[in-house]
């Protein structure tokens, strides 16, 4: 799996390349003991985008859409990891699988295209 060094927690992250043609959508995505910063994204919908996960935590996490069955690998601390997703409709949740729902979720807001 690729290993990215790019390390950032804001919303805001997250709208930086939508729309402006340079590709895809690119927001980092970073697992502490126990949450996830940020815990809401938004993304847009039926285009490209990059989670950058990275665990900043002291024990092992990992980044889980069970709608999508889409997941990371078990990220040991300090570990990265790039996942791509093209979201449809949503809200999509995202969980760690190590430590369960209960613990550390999010979601992932899904915005219509602007036409």
């Amino acid at each position: 799996m690729a290993r990215w060094s790019l390390r950032a927690g804001i919303v805001g992250s997250a709208m930086f390349a939508a729309g402006c043609g340079s590709g895809p959508t690119e927001v980092s995505v970073g697992m502490a003991d126990f949450s996830f910063d940020p815990n809401r994204l938004s993304l847009p919908q039926r285009e490209k985008s990059v989670l950058l996960i990275e665990n900043h935590g002291a024990v092992e996490h990992s980044f889980f859409i069970p709608s999508l069955n889409l997941k990371s690998d078990n990220l040991a601390p300090g570990a990265k990891q790039r996942l791509e997703i093209v979201p449809v409709r949503g809200p999509l949740k995202f969980i760690c699988n190590i430590h369960g729902e209960s613990v550390m979720a999010g979601e992932i807001a899904v915005t219509e295209r602007k036409r």
